[in-house]
């Protein structure tokens, strides 16, 4: 082989280790952005399962929610004395039941000497199921006065019926 061919493979082979070494030192910048994005993309994931956790806690509360005010929005009450007002004030859940608690204002110039409560249960299909016998008595609501009550329900729906009697 001639010198100038020697020169020749002595300038690629340098040519060539720098251009290796190049590489290398690509190589090792790329390995390390590579090893931060990794433990980056790991921590976001990490991130993720807590917030799809917490969505996940979120709605099941938000449902509960939705399912305690559907069922204070579908309770029928009747106020079948125009004097008197029903109100619902809470519902608390009790073992596997609910508390239901309420009040009654009477919005008339006269003492009412008995307020009968009467609850009505209701079965799924409509029909009736039980209602409390004797019915809860509230004595002598003057004007202007609330008495309180409170009952229990399970599934069921129900029905609050107040009667006045002067």
């Amino acid at each position: 082989m001639s010198i100038r061919g020697w020169r020749f493979l002595r300038h690629s082979q340098s040519q060539a280790e720098a251009e290796y070494a190049a590489l290398e030192s690509s190589n090792s910048q790329l390995q390390a952005q590579y090893d931060t994005l990794s433990k980056t993309y790991t921590a976001h994931q990490e991130q993720l399962a807590i917030a799809e956790n917490h969505a996940t806690q979120l709605q099941e509360e938000l449902d509960n929610l939705q399912a305690k005010y559907v069922s204070l929005a579908n309770l029928k009450k009747f106020d079948a004395d125009d004097n008197l007002r029903v109100s619902f004030t809470a519902e608390e859940e009790f073992l596997s039941s609910r508390w239901i608690a309420g009040q009654i204002t009477n919005i008339g110039s006269k003492t009412v000497k008995k307020v009968y409560v009467f609850i009505f249960r209701y079965n799924q299909d409509g029909s009736l199921m039980t209602s409390e016998f004797p019915p809860p008595v509230i004595t002598n609501l003057g004007p202007n006065e609330t008495a309180h009550f409170s009952f229990l329900v399970s599934d069921e729906s129900f029905k609050v019926m107040v009667v006045g009697d002067y």
